[in-house]
């Protein structure tokens, strides 16, 4: 008999935010890190040689500069969540530098995926999977890309601080009513 309200998760994309316009160039630059899983790094290695990808990762901790770094050089991000998992910032801080974003379903991700709209659905963990939606982003037209990225980029106000902060607020104030 309690009262709940669903307030989705805020976060400070702001300052991963970068603005980008058009296609892809080649090679076409792939990132990823390797927190919870080494698969990026088969991705990696499945494509060494091909001319039309280039790749960056992040193996160690790192912080906020640096992961901003890597996803404004980036045009393709590599989500490899746990298996299930809560929010999963990562997909929200690429969406918010403009880049393209391939991550399995893992739940809470759901919050701001949709996927084939904002960004590409693989399996968890499951390399031929990422390979193949790399394979249709090197396949993208300009219009393609810049529809995917601005529906990205659609979605996230919807997860700023100012908007949890006043639908808590809300919250809030319906309770003490």
């Amino acid at each position: 008999g309690s009262p709940t309200r669903l307030i989705l998760e805020g976060h400070d994309w702001p300052y991963f935010h970068r603005e980008r316009a058009g296609g892809l160039l080649r090679p076409i630059k792939v990132a990823y890190t390797t927190w919870k899983s080494p698969a990026g790094m088969a991705v990696e290695e499945a494509l060494a040689g091909d001319p039309r990808f280039a790749f960056r990762s992040i193996r160690t901790t790192a912080a906020w500069p640096e992961l901003r770094d890597l996803y404004h050089w980036c045009d393709v991000f590599l989500g490899f969540p746990n298996p299930q998992e809560g929010f999963y910032l990562v997909g929200l801080e690429a969406m918010a530098a403009g880049a393209l974003f391939v991550c399995p379903d893992v739940e809470g991700n759901r919050a701001y995926c949709r996927w084939g709209e904002n960004c590409l659905r693989v399996n968890w963990n499951d390399v031929p999977g990422y390979l193949a939606a790399l394979e249709q982003v090197a396949a993208m037209s300009d219009g393609a890309v810049a529809a995917m990225r601005a529906a990205g980029y659609a979605v996230l106000p919807r997860h700023g601080l100012d908007e949890e902060r006043r639908l808590f607020g809300e919250f809030l104030e319906e309770l003490g009513a």
